[in-house]
Formats: structure tokens, C-alpha cells, sequence
């Protein structure tokens, strides 16, 4: 399979994904934002310094970008909200994703990132890309990992 990002520069691209989620990731935009997955992605999108498409085989698999972080002091929060076609490919999902981890965490002066923590998926990929487990914080009642991404891991 090969792998391409691409900007995501419509709402109706990040819906598609959002319409799409795995469970884990739907379960994680809910709890964290107590809103519907599409209407919280499309605001993700929205808000986001910059925002792009992951596509296996051209079919969009993921969306991801780079959100500001609530206090204005601390590095910008990285997300990536998949679909169930990351599980078709998922080193080839990773290595597409190695140079976007480098690049925004020396962009945004290191990268900040939090995780459901029963979305080991995603736990696992972040720790995977370089992130480091800086602690936990609870949002809305369930347990969320802090990541960390400084700028040269």
C-alpha cells in the first residue's frame, strides 16, 4: 500500500473522516469534547495552525494537524483521528507519519499531544513517533495521556 498526505483544505474532507472514525477514536472526541465526533472535527479543522489527509491508496484514512494549545505559552497540541483503514497498513501508516512528527515538533518549538488512554492505538503511535509520556489528566471523568514531543527526538 502507499501512503500520501495532502492538505485538508475543506470541511467536507475532515467530515468524511470524522463520519469514519475507529471506535476508539469516536469514543475519545466524544468523552474529551462531549460533542458530535463530526461537528468537534470540523471545528478541530477550523481552529488548527494547519490540518492534512493521510490516504492509503488514495482512500483517506486519517486526518491530523497541529491545534493551539489553551494556554498560549505551551507548544501546540498535535491530533490524528483515524478510520479503520489505518489497521490495513499500519507500519506503512507510521513511516508516512515519521516526517510529520519532526516537522511539527521543530515547527511549533515542540509538540504536545493528549490520548484517551484506553485508545492504546494511538498511545502507541505517539510513543512510537518520538513522544514521551509527560503524565495524566483527567477530561470529563476518563484518564487521558500527556504526551510530549520536543523539537529534536
Amino acid at each position: 500500500m502507499t501512503a500520501t498526505t495532502e492538505p485538508c483544505v475543506t470541511e467536507a474532507q475532515a467530515a468524511w473522516v470524522a463520519e469514519r472514525l475507529r471506535d476508539e477514536d469516536w469514543f475519545e472526541v466524544v468523552v474529551a469534547t462531549w460533542e458530535d465526533p463530526v461537528a468537534s472535527v470540523r471545528a478541530a479543522f477550523r481552529m488548527s495552525y494547519e490540518c492534512h489527509l493521510l490516504k492509503l491508496n488514495d482512500t483517506p484514512v486519517a486526518i491530523f494537524g497541529v491545534a493551539p494549545a489553551e494556554n498560549e505559552d505551551e507548544p501546540g497540541v498535535a491530533w490524528m483521528l483515524c478510520t479503520d483503514g489505518v489497521h490495513k497498513a499500519p507500519r506503512t501508516v507510521l513511516k508516512a507519519m515519521r516526517p510529520w512528527a519532526r516537522y511539527f515538533a521543530a515547527r511549533y518549538g515542540g509538540i504536545q499531544a493528549l490520548a484517551w488512554s484506553r485508545n492504546y492505538l494511538h498511545v502507541r503511535w505517539c510513543k512510537h513517533l518520538g513522544f514521551k509520556e509527560v503524565g495524566r489528566c483527567d477530561i470529563n471523568g476518563f484518564d487521558f495521556v500527556h504526551l510530549f514531543r520536543d523539537i529534536g527526538e
